[in-house]
């Protein structure tokens, strides 16, 4: 059995209000971002290889620093596409190319306290049952607000849930999905579990409030403070 993981490097960080900066490559502890997340992965006996999506431009600078770690695993750089739908398909092409695989965890490096559990329960689930997302239930209330910013009615949060990633898949499902979408010029989806509606039933993991996105400069404050609490900064 193959299970392979595809970790995304791609996009700009619009929210930080700098069109220059790069998340993924913002260093802790002189650690870019993205390996945070590629450390856990390598160290999963259960994944077998592991590709990077990356832009064009930091092909290199992404060679050269997953080199300067000499990981056993196998790990291979892919350049990225024009939307994140595209990126990801990039990166089934490339897994394709060598064979395809089993199994397929698709996660964001912008999401860098993936825990071995969180690996662990996709890995679990997937086989069991084709399609995954990981998720967590809302514990904030929620209101409705229309363009006038006056409230409209509050939402009840039990129906609703924050999807996180990794997002797992049979590898022959998603590709060929990803496929027909690309014949379609079909290629602005931001989530993959979109892609497979009405071919599979989804199914959940719990993910975890660590394992967030890093979308703004507090999401960052955040990282570092865990990575201190857990003697990894």
């Amino acid at each position: 059995m193959i299970i392979d993981a595809i970790l995304l490097l791609g996009g700009t960080s619009t929210r930080f209000n700098d069109k220059d900066f790069y998340k993924q490559y913002y260093k802790i502890n002189d650690v870019d971002l993205f390996v945070y997340p590629l450390l856990q992965f390598v160290k999963n006996t259960r994944i077998n290889r592991i590709f990077l999506v990356v832009d064009k431009d930091h092909i290199e600078y992404v060679k050269e620093t997953v080199s300067s770690f000499k990981f056993e695993k196998e790990i291979y750089i892919v350049e990225g596409g024009s939307t994140r739908q595209l990126s990801v398909f990039n990166g089934l092409l490339a897994t394709n190319n060598l064979g395809g695989s089993n199994y397929v965890l698709i996660h964001d490096a912008a999401r860098p306290l993936i825990t071995q559990k969180i690996i662990d329960d996709n890995i679990d689930s997937v086989i069991k049952n084709d399609v995954v997302t990981t998720y967590l239930p809302i514990l904030d209330s929620l209101i409705c607000l229309d363009k006038d910013k006056k409230a409209t009615n509050y939402v009840k949060r039990e129906n609703f849930y924050k999807i996180q990633t990794p997002q797992s898949f049979r590898f022959d499902i998603i590709y060929a999905s990803h496929l027909d979408r690309y014949l379609q010029n079909d290629v602005n989806y931001s989530d993959d579990v979109q892609l497979i509606r009405g071919k599979g039933i989804l199914h959940f993991v719990l993910g975890s409030e660590i394992n967030l996105k890093v979308t703004t400069k507090d999401d960052l404050e955040l990282v570092k403070l865990h990575l201190m609490r857990n003697n990894e900064f």
